[in-house]
């Protein structure tokens, strides 16, 4: 019974594509405006989120009784949580841009 079930993984299995092939594969595949945007858009969350978690440090340390901060300390979950969010809403107007482009080539074919 195993030696079925392993000879029909066998059969059925495809091997992982290459580096190469794949790069080649990306670059002939043409990105409409939203593609392009949403790429832009991780772009400047990513540099966006560095420059926030600098602008806007996080307390270190306190004085015992006060409200005063005695060090500052960059702020990494500021950072993350920008890094989050700009992932999430690219992924939606990257998935926007691909739905896109499935109808216009969906049109293309109806057309002819």
């Amino acid at each position: 019974m195993k030696d079925d079930l392993f000879e029909e993984i066998d059969k059925y299995k495809e091997d992982l594509p290459k580096f190469d092939r794949t790069i080649s594969d990306v670059k002939k595949y043409k990105f409409n405006f939203y593609q392009k945007f949403a790429i832009f858009f991780e772009l400047i969350c990513l540099f966006g989120g560095i420059i926030l978690g600098n602008i806007f440090p996080s307390c270190g340390s306190s004085k015992m009784y006060s409200n005063y901060c005695t060090v500052t300390e960059y702020n990494i979950s500021l950072t993350i949580s920008t890094w989050f969010l700009g992932f999430i809403v690219a992924i939606f107007i990257f998935g926007l841009g691909h739905i896109i482009n499935i109808l216009g080539e969906i049109n293309n074919k109806i057309k002819k």
